[in-house]
């Protein structure tokens, strides 16, 4: 009897046992497969596995959402790039584990990735109520229209997500060349522009900027009376144009590259797009200016990236610098950068500068030429701030950026010799012959838009026509960098003072020493690489000429009567004395 209790025990457990392995399996099974399963809400995909559920989300409104699927379909077209950005978030209480997917139509030269400049990988762990933003790069470098699939599959925190049958882990690949985020001095607030209002409104620092899409970094100084109210603002806060007494544009720091025409002999009526990538932080990745100057051959190719040298100040590396959107204006007394002003005129060299320093309360020892700051309270900048006038590569670096793809080359808004910078056919700030070779006789247009007489902005709004004046064709360039009046540039021959007013030059980080031939010819000798002479001489038959020993001074951009031969790559010799045509434009660094 004992040993029969014992077979009918044993038959009683194994049965028990294949039940509870049974369903055990069952469960697992079934948990994992349902992290497949999805249902679409108002364009959002919903993941579920058990107590799992995750939102898939997208800021892209051409990556469609699929129908009861955890992925998105977007179409490129040949040759094209895109990016745009994912965001899945953990709406639950366990971490989760994400992996990011995609599938093409076509395999040959397109590549599928998440950017090198994602805020989160392709792959990661998303803890309890989490979500992360993943930046999504497509390259169809083919001859045919691309469609490609990216989704997220998820998984259990500590398991490997294994893809299902056709779909691809996303590799890391380049994206787009990211600027370093303007640094905002104590006063200065950021601002971009209305357009169904025509006013300047305060900016969030998140949703401020796009090089890619030639909105380049504004940021205005307020009246005294008015900066802590503006201050302490809301987002989308207008901005009284009666309260700004500055306005400045942000130049981040990058090295270029000119594919051709360097140098050139005769006129270029379409010159290349310079290359531009923006550097991180204050890295140096350009090549030393000794290989790119060898580098660049007779026919005037280049295969080099220089790291611009307008970002190397003195012993310091800047990341960029602000500088004047407009020529300065108002008086040598009390400074302004603002639009539709007349701009300050007959001062020699040395009063520009000065009047330069005064946005921050600078001073120059006349013994030493050491130059200090305490801050000024008009415009709220503090001591920490340093401003002066513009030196000739500093012109240089916002020239070169307007010639690239993120300037006004870029912009496809424009064609052929419309991608030039119009000319300001008028001594006022900011005004617009709505083309490049206007006569002072044309039409003007403010730089917003609006129809001019020569006294007055009260007209009708012509789209572009005084935009096409920035360096951006959008409002957000910088204005007067053609025609307008002459600006002087701290740039100098070989320490000649002539009439500039100076006996003492100031530090040498605050000017462009010249040296060489003792003539106006622009060599590539003599140039300074990056200062918008030598290299790109004859583009948009703009005029040059370096400076010698008679007139030791460099002008840059031409006058308002200038046509066609003004422009950014305009330049000119002066002597540095005071002239009704001449004024000057100032830089602010950090």
């Amino acid at each position: 009897m004992k040993e029969k209790s014992k077979i009918i025990g044993i038959r009683t457990v194994y049965p028990l046992l294949i039940l509870v392995l049974t369903l055990l399996f069952t469960s697992v099974y079934t948990s994992m497969a349902l992290f497949q399963r999805t249902v679409e809400k108002a364009g959002i995909a919903v993941l579920k596995a058990s107590n799992v559920n995750i939102k898939l989300t997208t800021n892209e409104s051409d990556f469609i959402i699929a129908s009861n699927n955890d992925y998105g379909t977007i179409t490129v077209e040949p040759t094209s790039n895109k990016e745009f950005n994912i965001t899945v978030q953990n709406e639950t209480t366990g971490n989760i584990k994400y992996k990011v997917w995609h599938k093409s139509n076509v395999t040959s030269n397109v590549e599928v990735g998440v950017s090198t400049e994602s805020l989160n990988p392709a792959s990661d762990v998303l803890n309890s109520k989490e979500k992360k933003t993943i930046t999504i790069v497509i390259k169809n470098n083919s001859n045919q229209s691309v469609i490609t699939q990216v989704g997220v599959q998820t998984g259990y925190e500590n398991n490997n997500i294994i893809l299902d049958n056709g779909r691809t882990e996303s590799p890391t690949i380049q994206g787009k060349n990211r600027e370093n985020a303007p640094v905002l001095a104590e006063g200065m607030i950021p601002v971009i522009y209305n357009e169904s209002t025509d006013n300047w409104v305060k900016a969030s620092i998140d949703n401020w900027y796009d090089y890619s899409n030639q909105q380049w970094a504004n940021a205005v100084t307020v009246t005294e009376n008015s900066r802590d109210t503006y201050k302490n603002a809301e987002v989308l806060t207008e901005i009284k144009m009666s309260d700004i007494n500055a306005m400045w544009v942000w130049i981040p720091r990058y090295k270029y590259k000119i594919p051709s025409h360097i140098g050139s002999a005769t006129n270029i009526s379409t010159p290349p797009q310079i290359d531009i990538e923006f550097e991180k932080e204050t890295s140096t990745t350009g090549v030393s200016e000794t290989v790119y100057r060898n580098g660049i051959t007779d026919n005037g190719e280049n295969s080099n990236y220089y790291t611009h040298p307008a970002f190397t100040f003195g012993s310091e590396e800047l990341t960029g610098f602000w500088v004047g959107k407009f020529e300065t204006g108002g008086t040598s007394d009390s400074p302004y950068i603002l639009p539709t002003i007349n701009p300050i005129v007959n001062l020699n060299v040395k009063d520009q500068f000065l009047t330069s320093l005064k946005f921050t309360g600078g001073t120059m020892n006349n013994s030493t030429g050491v130059v200090t700051f305490s801050g000024n309270d008009t415009y709220g900048l503090t001591g920490n701030v340093n401003s002066h006038s513009m030196k000739n590569t500093e012109w240089g670096a916002v020239a070169y950026l307007a010639l690239s793809q993120y300037g006004k080359s870029g912009n496809d808004t424009y064609t052929g010799e419309d991608k030039e910078v119009y000319i300001n056919n008028l001594q006022y700030t900011g005004l617009s012959g709505g083309s490049p070779n206007a006569s002072i006789n044309a039409q003007h247009y403010s730089y917003n838009d609006i129809t001019c007489s020569t006294t007055s902005c009260d007209g009708s709004k012509v789209l572009n026509k005084g935009r096409g004046a920035s360096t951006t064709g959008t409002i957000y360039g910088v204005y007067d960098m053609s025609g307008g009046v002459w600006e002087n540039t701290m740039a100098n021959y070989n320490q000649q003072t002539s009439f500039s007013g100076f006996t003492v030059f100031p530090e040498t980080k605050y000017y462009d020493l010249y040296i060489g031939s003792n003539n106006n010819d622009v060599t590539k000798d003599k140039a300074i690489l990056g200062d918008a002479t030598w290299e790109t001489i004859h583009w948009y038959s703009d005029i040059s000429y370096l400076v010698n020993s008679n007139s030791a001074w460099l002008l840059r951009g031409g006058y308002n009567d200038y046509d066609k031969l003004a422009g950014v790559s305009c330049a000119y010799v002066s002597t540095g004395q005071a002239h009704e045509s001449i004024g000057f434009r100032t830089v602010l660094t950090l």
